[in-house]
């Protein structure tokens, strides 16, 4: 205990030393990233923003070289009167002004550069405005020109009157006879001026003009004082464009400056994180080799003391191996004697007896095969059954057994069926006998008085998945509350009235619920002091068929020994039933040809004969059908089984119209395999070619349905295993080598045989998914995976009647996911060898 302690202090301080190292080598990389992530951020953020063009100095120089466009143009309007210079000066005035408009809304870096750029704003401003004075100057002085022209026109204009007078007929003889009649005359004549008008006209010339003269003289004078302003408004703004371009220039100086000195310390801040993620490492790893150096002395102490438990434990297992054996043999003998007793004539009361003897005997020669089962449940190696069997018999058999003891005590045992129960189920018979016998013998055990009362129901009969719904009740003395949470532990005995503790190991209930807890079942116990005990359990088996109940009890002339010699071809694909053959067929003494399709087996038959033909119904290249057709032609008097994992009529009729003699439905036992050669091949028996009679050997596997839960039962308890071993430990005699290989051999053929389909499926090849799962059908069946041999049958059934590829690919991922369970299942297994 000391020495766990210490180790378990070291283990601590080992694991906070590893874990603060860690946690400071993380907190320096995090703050080492975040520090090199800012000064990288400061870097991207500088080189970015000076990247960016400069639209503020950009629209400055745009303005100045507009205003110096707007300048030239109203010079070449002074110079030349075009009225194509006025018309760009206006359009570049309205440019101007849209630029400026945009001036205010531009950001400014700090005070000094809003000045600037205000200052900037105002001489283009001015500018702008100080040439649209120039050219209304300009205007106004055209003007003063046209007004002179108008005071020299007025000089030279000359004044006309125009005057009429009458014209008199000259002569006497000429006014006497005319008419009376005047002629009009017309003539131009100088105006004569008046002298003063005149000179007043004169006057008001000469103060117009003297008028005119000072205003274009003072035209003259503001024109040349708005063109020194223009100078010096345009030495203004371009020393102004001139300084921002400066700042710009030092900023970017400024800038880089800046991301050199951010890329050194980013650089000193890495070098020294990494300097120090480097010393922290290395401190780790020598606390580390430090901590596993000190710990090697615990690991081979720790090693030593489980080498000694698990060659104690050996050692167990080896005394009860070698102590049930010694046990079978007069077990075996009992079960003998009291079959030829049976088989006599006696009276009903001794033969109802000698019956008890002979169920008794059987049982305990099953529990004997069991005796480790405590072990088995701790290293979870118990492996269950899988046959048909009837509950109600199953319970009348346990009560037969006990009826004796409890006639004895003068106890009473009642059974109680209750509601529809189902005539068969699917499971293990011995494991629920051996519940049972526990339960009611306890029940017998502690009861004083009364009676005993077995109660059987089910939940769910008639589907696939039956819950068996099983009450012992008794009157007896009853528990208190405190034993009642370690009645099922392990190496717990309950005390009788007396105080006294009964005898046995204390192991019964803990292997009980642990056996109701494997098969996925559930078990609870009600008892008060003085007012009995009631045990409830419930444990879910799969619906059986009544037909098969028996068949693995029917015994024959077990006598491999005179198949000896025989040749037999099998022509199977399968290489998990081909192997398995091989190996029992090694055993037997029996000559073995193999091939792999109907085509092989045509060609090995070509030059030889063979006493007896295994032919799988279902291969590639050719079907068994249509190869044993050919075979016969040549060779009739070969005896030819069919063998195939399905039993339908259209199989049935075309294997018989090929002259197949025998069908052999898989997975099937040794001692099945044996009874179909014998009975092809038997001593003395009339071999007739033309009339060939088809048998067919039901084997004892259970009818098997699809799956169809209860509503609500697959949240109530688990399933049963995936699989079972029980069928290949018996055709391997125990050797397990040859077990190992077979589960191995199981596991690769069918993960093959789904990748297989799952290209079939991408292709739409409903036919060969057809054929891959009626390959592998058979070896789960074998392994009795019940589940998956259901799923495997219906993609097998919808592929041949070609369902929409939606309903393949839902079954196909069902049958994945089930597959996985039994390989895992497998996997365990095989470590549990191993180990």
């Amino acid at each position: 205990m000391r020495a766990d302690r210490r180790f378990g202090v070291k283990t601590f301080r080992i694991e906070f030393q590893i874990a603060l190292l860690a946690l400071v080598i993380a907190a320096a990389v995090i703050t080492a990233g975040y520090l090199a992530y800012d000064s990288m951020s400061r870097i991207v953020y500088s080189v970015h923003q000076e990247a960016k063009p400069d639209n503020r100095l950009f629209l400055f120089k745009e303005i100045n070289n507009d205003l110096a466009s707007l300048e030239n143009a109203a010079r070449l309007y002074i110079l030349s009167n075009q009225e194509e210079e006025l018309l760009l000066f206006d359009t570049l005035l309205g440019q101007i002004s849209d630029k400026l408009d945009l001036i205010p809304a531009l950001p400014s870096e700090g005070e000094e550069e809003r000045i600037l750029t205000d200052s900037i704003h105002n001489l283009a401003l001015q500018k702008q405005e100080l040439w649209q004075e120039l050219l209304s100057l300009h205007m106004a002085n055209q003007e003063a020109g046209a007004t002179f022209s108008g005071i020299y026109s007025k000089l030279d204009e000359q004044r006309v009157d125009t005057v009429t007078t009458l014209q008199k007929k000259k002569g006497f003889f000429r006014r006497m006879f005319s008419r009376d009649k005047t002629t009009l005359d017309t003539a131009y004549v100088a105006r004569s001026l008046d002298r003063e008008e005149i000179k007043k006209e004169v006057q008001d010339l000469q103060s117009l003009i003297q008028k005119e003269g000072e205003k274009a003289r003072n035209i003259t004078v503001l024109e040349s004082r708005l063109i020194e302003e223009n100078m010096r408004i345009t030495a203004s703004l371009n020393g102004m464009i001139s300084l921002a371009e400066q700042r710009k220039a030092t900023r970017l100086a400024e800038k880089s400056e800046e991301v050199d000195r951010l890329a050194r310390k980013a650089y000193r801040q890495l070098a020294a994180f990494s300097a120090t993620a480097v010393l922290l490492l290395l401190i780790a790893l020598f606390v580390l080799f430090s901590y596993l150096k000190k710990t090697r002395a615990y690991q081979k102490a720790l090693r030593d003391a489980r080498q000694k438990a698990e060659n104690l434990a050996h050692a167990k297992e080896q005394f009860a191996a070698n102590v049930s054996h010694e046990l079978r043999t007069p077990v075996n003998a009992i079960a003998g004697l009291t079959e030829l007793a049976l088989q006599r004539d006696m009276e009903p009361e001794t033969k109802e007896l000698v019956t008890v003897i002979s169920k008794s005997s059987q049982h305990l020669k099953n529990i004997i095969n069991d005796t480790l089962d405590f072990s088995k449940i701790e290293a979870r190696k118990i492996v269950f059954d899988s046959v048909d069997f009837s509950p109600a018999e199953t319970c009348r058999e346990v009560l037969s057994i006990q009826q004796y003891e409890a006639a004895r005590k003068g106890l009473a045992l009642h059974f109680q069926p209750v509601g529809e129960l189902p005539g068969a189920l699917l499971g293990d018979p011995v494991r629920l006998k051996q519940i049972l016998l526990n339960l009611i013998g306890n029940a017998v055990k502690f009861t004083g008085e009364g009676a005993v009362t077995l109660r059987l129901d089910a939940r769910n009969p008639g589907h696939s998945k039956v819950w068996l719904l099983v009450t012992v009740e008794d009157t007896g003395p009853g528990m208190s509350k405190q034993d009642l949470h370690v009645i099922f532990d392990e190496f717990v005995q309950a005390k009788s009235t007396s105080g006294k503790k009964q005898s046995g190991t204390g192991l019964g209930l803990y292997i009980v619920k642990k056996l109701v807890e494997l098969q996925g079942g559930k078990i609870h116990i009600e008892s008060e002091p003085g007012k009995g005990t009631r045990v409830k359990l419930e444990i879910p088996y799969a619906q059986g068929d009544v037909h098969r109940i028996g068949a693995e009890a029917y015994h024959t002339v077990w006598s491999p020994g005179l198949l000896k010699g025989i040749s037999v071809l099998v022509a199977d694909d399968d290489e998990y039933n081909t192997f398995l053959l091989r190996k029992i067929f090694q055993k037997w003494g029996v000559s073995l040809t193999e091939a792999k399709n109907g085509k092989e087996a045509v060609e090995a038959t070509t030059n030889r004969a063979f006493d007896v033909i295994l032919m799988d119904v279902h291969m590639p290249e050719m079907e068994g059908p249509e190869a044993a057709k050919i075979i016969r032609e040549k060779h009739p008097l070969t005896r030819i089984i069919a063998v195939t994992a399905t039993l339908h009529p259209e199989e049935l009729k075309a294997c018989r119209e090929a002259g197949m003699e025998h069908m052999l439905i898989k997975p099937f036992s040794e001692r099945e395999l044996f009874e179909a050669l014998q009975q092809v091949v038997a001593p003395g028996q009339e071999k007739n070619p033309d009339q060939p009679q088809m048998t067919v050997a039901v084997t004892g596997e259970a009818t098997l349905q699809p799956q169809k839960t209860a509503p609500g039962a697959g949240e109530e308890s688990p399933l049963p295993p995936p699989a079972s071993i029980k069928e290949l430990e018996n055709l391997t005699d125990g050797d397990p080598d040859f077990l190992r290989e077979m589960i191995t051999l199981f596991i690769t053929s069918t993960s093959v045989a789904r990748e297989e389909i799952r290209h079939c499926l991408d292709d739409g090849d409903p036919k060969s998914i057809f054929e891959k799962a009626h390959k592998i059908a058979a070896s789960c069946k074998q392994i009795q995976a019940v589940r998956l041999y259901d799923l495997v049958k219906n993609l097998e059934a919808e592929s041949r009647k070609e369902s929409p590829p939606e309903t393949l690919r839902d079954l196909f991922r069902l049958m994945e996911t089930e597959m996985k369970q039994v390989h895992d299942f497998l996997g365990d297994y095989l470590e549990g060898m191993v180990s």
